[in-house]
This record gives C-alpha cells, sequence and structure tokens, in this order.
C-alpha cells in the first residue's frame, strides 16, 4: 500500500500524519517502509531497535495502516461515488447520535440524490432506512411517510433479486428450488417480537404482547456485543413492555423492569442523543408510577436520581417537554404529601421558564396545580393574580371549557370568602365539577381534582 502511493498522495498523507499525535513514529516507521523494494520487518527491527515504539511493533504497524487508509479515503473522497456515499453515510450516523436531526435529514437527501443518480440500490436501501429512522425519532404519527419509504424499500429489494437472479443466468448457474427460509436475523425478529406486541395489544390480550417484549429483552441480552454498539434497542423494548404494564396497573412487574433498566443504563457506554431520550422516558414512567401508587418514599429516590442526571455532563441535551414534565411531576408528588414549599419550588420553576408551545396541556395544569398551592398556604392575594393570570393563558392557547369556567370561578370567589365557608365552597364545587359538568376523566390524570376537593370535605 505504501509503495503504491503516487506523488500527490505521498504529499496528503505526510501533511495528515503531521496532524497526528506522536506522528514522528508513524513516520520515521513510513519513510523506513518506502526506502525497501521488498518489505523486510527483520531489517526495520533491527534499525529501530533504540526506539520505545518497537516494543509495540505491531500497533504501531497497525495504526501506520489506519493512517494511510485515512489518508487514502479522504484525499478521494470526493472523486469516488462510492467513498462520498460511504462518508455521507458515516456523517449522518453522527448527526443523528447528537440529535442534530434537521442536519442528518439535509445529508440524506443529498446522499440519496447521489445514490439514485448512479444506481446504487444496496445504498439507496440503507439511506431509506436512515429516513425513516429520522422520521420514526422525530415524527412517530407519519404512517403515510413511513409507508412511502418502506414501498421504496420494496422496489429497491426487488431490482437487488433482479439483478442477483440475472448473474445466476450469465454465470449459468441453474435454476435451483426455492431456497430454504434463512435463519432470521436479530434484527427481523426484533420487528417480528414487536408486530407481535402491537396486534395483541390491537386485539385485547397485553399479557400475550408483554410476553413477547420479555422474550425479546432476554433475547437482546444474549446479544451484548450488539447492546454494546445499539444500546437503544433493549431500552426501546423495555420501554415498551414498561408502558404496557402500566397502562394495566402491574406496578410490581414495572417496579422490577425500572431496576433492571438503570442497572443497564449505568453499563452502558454511550448516550447519545437518541439513548438519552429512552433514559428519560424511563424516568418519566418511573415517576408515574409513584404518583399512581403513592409511593413518596420510593418517590423521593427517584427524584434524587433524576436531578444528579440532569446535573450531568448531558444536561444540556435534555428536551425541554422532558424538563417540563419532571418539574410537573415533582411538583405534583410533593402537593399529594403536603410538601408545598417544595411542591411549590418546582411549580415556579415552570412559570419562570418559557416554554413557549412545548407541552401546553402540562403547562395549563401546571397552572391549576399553582392555584391549589397558593389557596393551601392561605396566599389568598397572590392567587386572586394567579387566577386571572391562568385565565389569561388558557384563552391564549385554546378555548375555555365549561369545567375550566367552573373551576376558574371557584378559585376567584373563595380567595374572598372567610375561611369558615370554604368546605360550602368545596361542596358547591363537588356538584358541579361532578354532577353538574361533565370533567373528561383524562383531565384528572393530570391533576385529581376529586380526591382533593373529597379530601377538603372530610
Amino acid at each position: 500500500m505504501i509503495q503504491s502511493l503516487n506523488r500527490t498522495e505521498l504529499r496528503y498523507f505526510k501533511l495528515l500524519a503531521k496532524t497526528v499525535r506522536k506522528n514522528s513514529n508513524y513516520l520515521k516507521l513510513f519513510q523506513e517502509i518506502r526506502t525497501q523494494d521488498h518489505y523486510d520487518e527483520t531489517l526495520i527491527k533491527v534499525n529501530f531497535k533504540k526506539e520505545r515504539f518497537i516494543q509495540h511493533f505491531h500497533l504501531t504497524k497497525r495504526y501506520l495502516e489506519q493512517l494511510v487508509m485515512k489518508a487514502l479515503r479522504n484525499y478521494h473522497g470526493q472523486r469516488s461515488q462510492s467513498l462520498r456515499l460511504s462518508n455521507q453515510i458515516q456523517n449522518i450516523e453522527l448527526f443523528y447520535r447528537r440529535g442534530l436531526y434537521a442536519h442528518a435529514q439535509l445529508e440524506v437527501n443529498r446522499a440519496l440524490k447521489l445514490a439514485r443518480q448512479y444506481e446504487s440500490d444496496s445504498r439507496i436501501h440503507d439511506l431509506l432506512a436512515w429516513q425513516r429512522k429520522l422520521i420514526q425519532v422525530e415524527h412517530p404519527s407519519d404512517f403515510e411517510g413511513l409507508r412511502d419509504i418502506v414501498k421504496e424499500q420494496r422496489e429497491v429489494i426487488s431490482r437487488l433479486n433482479q439483478e442477483n437472479e440475472l448473474w445466476h443466468q450469465l454465470l449459468g448457474i441453474a435454476p435451483e428450488d426455492p431456497p430454504e427460509q434463512p435463519t432470521p436475523s436479530l434484527q427481523l425478529r426484533i420487528l417480528k417480537a414487536n408486530l407481535l406486541y402491537l396486534s395483541r395489544v390491537r386485539t385485547g390480550a397485553p399479557e400475550s404482547g408483554e410476553k413477547a417484549m420479555v422474550h425479546l429483552l432476554t433475547e437482546l441480552e444474549h446479544h451484548p456485543h450488539r447492546l454494546q454498539e445499539e444500546p437503544g434497542l433493549w431500552a426501546a423494548t423495555a420501554n415498551n413492555l414498561l408502558g404496557s404494564l402500566i397502562f394495566r396497573k402491574n406496578f410490581a412487574e414495572a417496579e422490577m423492569l425500572i431496576e433492571k433498566a438503570h442497572q443497564f443504563y449505568q453499563e452502558i457506554d454511550r448516550h447519545d442523543e437518541p439513548m438519552l431520550k429512552l433514559i428519560l422516558r424511563t424516568f418519566n414512567m418511573e415517576l408515574e408510577i409513584y404518583r399512581d401508587t403513592q409511593n413518596f418514599d420510593q418517590a423521593d429516590r427517584a427524584i434524587a436520581r433524576i436531578l444528579k442526571f440532569l446535573e450531568g455532563d448531558q444536561a444540556a441535551a435534555v428536551p425541554v417537554s422532558y424538563l417540563l414534565s419532571f418539574w410537573f411531576q415533582f411538583a405534583s408528588l410533593y402537593f399529594m404529601r403536603s410538601q408545598l414549599d417544595q411542591a411549590l419550588h418546582w411549580i415556579n420553576q415552570i412559570l419562570n421558564y418559557n416554554f413557549g408551545d412545548t407541552r401546553i396541556d402540562l403547562q395549563k395544569h401546571s397552572r391549576w396545580l399553582n392555584l391549589m398551592i397558593h389557596l393551601e398556604l392561605k396566599n389568598y392575594f397572590v392567587l386572586r393574580y394567579y387566577v386571572d393570570s391562568t385565565r389569561r393563558f388558557i384563552d391564549k392557547w385554546e378555548k375555555i371549557t365549561p369545567y375550566e369556567t367552573t373551576l376558574l370561578q371557584f378559585f376567584s370567589r373563595i380567595s374572598h370568602l372567610p375561611e369558615g365557608e370554604f368546605k360550602t365552597a368545596f361542596r358547591h364545587l363537588q356538584e358541579s365539577l361532578f354532577t353538574n359538568t361533565e370533567i373528561p376523566k383524562m383531565e384528572l390524570g393530570y391533576v385529581n381534582f376529586q380526591a382533593w376537593i373529597n379530601n377538603k370535605l372530610q
């Protein structure tokens, strides 16, 4: 390889080598090999016997080889469409791992244009897979876009099969009986397990679907090399299973899976942006469990663990939607146990942060919780201000519903009442919300007004 370098390639390699740490060793070895008509490793070891790097000669030789190949890839990267596509696919993966999805999509578009121009079907298939992955992470509900990609992939595979068949004919390979079904790859088994899970959930048999996920987790754990490279395979499967367990209120198994997930997250080396979101989702579902079960001791441990995680190196990469969700759940948990100062602290974190149009549902219910906290703290003057603020917020983003009008009127009126009349006011609110007005059940999943009112009437 070294002897085959032409003058311009040689100059490019030397420029690159000067930027590499300990380049003198590489250059010394490179120059020595250049002087030889035939490679003579024994002579090299004699000539460099006083050099320290000769003690690990096999490593130095390997690094030199990699450096030469890197120089050739860089030098010819814009001259060969195949190398250009390889470099672009590497760029796509690097953008993806850092959560720079818009940059990744631009690179996919450029690479697809080049691949289609040169009819490189295998690369087109790989690039479409990246395009599908980007849709899944950014627009998971864009089923039409996903269908279009999968349809084009099928066309590409059909062309590749035709090409393979023509090579059979060209080489005189006799037609054979239909080949036996090959052993399915791990990726294929993952897709089959997820398909089985979704079909069981849709047909009302979630427990059967959960068994498929449990089996898949076990199988993935037998491929540690794949999990080290793609830890999201295990994390995404665990989160899907966790979501199903929580929906069925199987909290005991859910908590065991959460502990297993935390152990897994501690053992992996890389927390890129897609993996970060999976970890955050696990944290979020964990808090949901402790809210539903009112397991406040476990909640304290979870909050401490989440705060420690958020203070780490990945803090800047945490999406604001997760910050909002965590702060809301922290506030809710503290409110449920009457730790009002802590609850108010996290509500203020939300109110003082500009979330824009992120999760308007959580921002709105944070304001309901804020009114409840100030009422409990007897901050009646402040409460009046926040009633108007809450009304303005809801009116800005969506139409105020009848039950919301009832709540706003209640908080406005009670802030002027003597405390001796509070129980009567709560009794009227209970009747208005749960007898005269239909409050959607899903709203109680954010803030359980019914439990709060019942508690005030005891």
